[in-house]
């Protein structure tokens, strides 16, 4: 497998009123390891229903979802997602093990995502822009094996 992920037959139904509304039918994809896979099509076909599907968010599903060994994921979402009451900083970190945060990552992920100077920020002194690489730079905090993103780039 050698790290790809691989989806079998994947589908989707939500329960609705008077019935279930399919979202996915039949999904055969694979994901390869270290390449850039860019999903497109129209709003409300399914993209970000298959990205919770492969980010392990929803388990509720159809088919076979087959992942690498060493899995480990991070998602940024449409939307930030920041802990407003945390700094920049505690945003990047949050969520990792104590023993896990290295100062000169953050450091580094800082200024990757042009923040440097905005550690100490709270999520409410930034702009839209800043906000979402501050989520960008959490994702990547946590050195993930795949690194699944929903339109992470509109407020950019």
């Amino acid at each position: 497998m050698s790290g790809d992920i691989i989806l079998k037959g994947v589908g989707k139904r939500y329960a609705v009123p008077g019935g279930a509304l399919e979202v996915l039918r039949g999904v055969d994809l694979v994901i390869p390891a270290r390449e850039v896979t860019v999903l497109l099509g129209k709003s409300g076909c399914g993209k970000t229903t298959l990205l919770r599907l492969v980010g392990g968010l929803d388990r509720d599903y159809d088919g076979q979802i087959l992942y690498p060994d060493a899995r480990r994921a991070a998602m940024v979402f449409q939307e930030p997602r920041l802990m407003p009451w945390l700094t920049v900083e505690k945003n990047i970190t949050f969520g990792l093990k104590r023993r896990e945060i290295r100062p000169d990552k953050v450091r580094e992920l800082l200024d990757l995502t042009g923040l440097t100077g905005f550690e100490r920020a709270l999520p409410a002194q930034l702009s839209g822009g800043m906000a979402q690489r501050a989520a960008i730079a959490r994702a990547l905090a946590v050195e993930p094996g795949f690194l699944l993103m929903d339109e992470p780039f509109a407020a950019l």
